[in-house]
């Protein structure tokens, strides 16, 4: 899909290669079904290539407002030879064009799939893509996740899905699921939170800890530390799979895939590049620690006075808890109900 889309694209913006005229716009709508518009095109002189979202009936969002990146800017288009008023995604200048694709892609590909959408659910959908790949930018763009980050997000993923079979809403899981855009938990639960912690190791299990917040109770409470095993196995998932099975139970809400695509992005995960990721995580176990009393932390209040930052490492196979469930920590976070919990 990524790479027709690329290719057509790549076709659209060739077409205007050294065309001259005077100043404006020269597009090439793209078919994509339903709503909104979408054009290929480039605005002369300048010449740099963009995609053009067209709104008939929902208004347009101010100006100061639309995402600003590195290789992108969003801007506005209201012309007579255009059908409707444009949201505008356009490469910089010197930018990569390679990147500016994948990523102009990457949008038309969720348009069509979310085609049935309304058109104010497209903007706000389109709005958020662009923002992720904003972030994914901003971080340094690598096409791939290395192998640290890949069970990390595997982890996060096995979490997310046991959230949604739990029992909870799937809009309220992705907004929730704060880990891709940085946040100080991976998931923010009502006054509380749950942090995942993945691994490879079979013996021992090392959990860096990024800062004194984040393992600190007062800040958000109840906290939980969630520890994810993986063994490599040929009976495993890729984490292609893993996203799959969790798209599998999104549903027909269109703006909740939206959300968990553009997650994925925020987190450094290129649909793209989906066929290099090859290692097999097979969950072995998976236990929730509170973390609370006899857990081992660092936090502000424990340190001397001027250590004012510090990433620690835990090894959380030394701690002697109890695993109190998925199910306990739900209730404890968000009341009780009767949550569907179980290891798979």
């Amino acid at each position: 899909m990524h790479r027709s889309e690329a290719e057509r694209l790549e076709a659209a913006w060739k077409a205007f290669s050294g065309r001259d005229g005077g100043e404006g716009w020269r597009v090439i709508p793209l078919a994509v079904r339903g709503s909104p518009v979408l054009l290929a095109g480039r605005y002369f002189p300048s010449g740099e290539e963009a995609v053009l979202i067209g709104f008939r009936t929902t208004p347009l969002p101010s100006p100061t407002t639309l995402p600003q990146g590195i290789g992108f800017t969003g801007m506005l288009a209201r012309n007579a030879c255009l059908p409707a008023p444009c949201v505008v995604l356009a490469r910089r200048p010197h930018a990569s064009l390679e990147m500016f694709t994948m990523m102009a892609a990457d949008i038309v590909t969720m348009l069509d799939r979310h085609a049935d959408a309304t058109e104010k659910d497209l903007l706000h959908l389109f709005l958020g893509r662009i923002r992720g790949w904003q972030e994914f930018m901003e971080r340094g763009g690598m096409p791939v996740l290395g192998p640290d980050a890949e069970a990390g997000l595997a982890g996060e993923l096995v979490v997310l899905r046991h959230l949604i079979e739990a029992g909870l809403s799937v809009r309220r899981v992705l907004e929730a699921w704060q880990g891709p855009q940085r946040g100080l938990h991976d998931f923010a639960l009502g006054s509380g939170a749950i942090e995942v912690k993945a691994t490879m190791a079979a013996h021992g299990f090392p959990a860096r800890v990024q800062s004194l917040d984040q393992f600190d109770e007062t800040l958000r409470s109840p906290l939980f530390c969630c520890a994810v095993r993986f063994a490599e196995s040929a009976e495993g998932a890729t984490l292609p799979d893993h996203i799959r099975r969790v798209d599998d139970l999104l549903g027909p809400d269109s703006v909740a895939r939206g959300l968990f695509e553009t997650r994925l992005i925020q987190a450094g995960y290129l649909a793209a590049t989906a066929e290099r990721y090859t290692r097999r995580f097979r969950l072995v176990d998976m236990r929730v620690l509170q973390v609370a009393g006899d857990f081992p932390r660092l936090t502000a209040s424990m340190v001397p006075a001027g250590v004012a930052r510090a990433r620690y490492d835990v090894d959380l196979d030394l701690i002697t808890l109890d695993d109190v469930g998925l199910c306990e920590a739900l209730g404890l976070l968000e009341g009780e109900q009767p949550w569907n919990c179980w290891n798979s």
